[in-house]
């Protein structure tokens, strides 16, 4: 739920955390019943291009793809400033271990 609250300015001052946060998502469908439930159609286009931009293509598929059958339009938008070229774990046991780097 609070990336569906964050702002684009989250994702661009606060990098680090965004992205581990983003990691910790194996599949679409949690973050997306909340997308679709609320019809938060901007915020789906933002986290369907974090998505993209830490290498989770399919999810970010998923969000738009499951938006737009929903009739719902979806702009995709990578609200980072940079990609970092790094790859982050599929889903670690805890956020603070994608933090550290172990």
């Amino acid at each position: 739920m609070a990336l569906i609250e964050a702002s684009h300015a989250f994702f661009t001052q606060k990098r680090t955390g965004a992205r581990t946060a983003l990691a910790m998502f194996s599949d679409a469908s949690e973050i997306l019943a909340r997308l679709l439930e609320g019809g938060h159609s901007t915020i789906a286009g933002r986290l369907a291009g974090a998505f993209r931009n830490i290498g989770r293509e399919r999810i970010a598929d998923d969000i738009v793809r499951s938006m737009q059958a929903a009739d719902y339009t979806v702009r995709e938008i990578d609200p980072f400033d940079i990609r970092l070229e790094l790859s982050l774990p599929r889903r670690e046991t805890s956020p603070y271990a994608g933090r550290t780097g172990r």
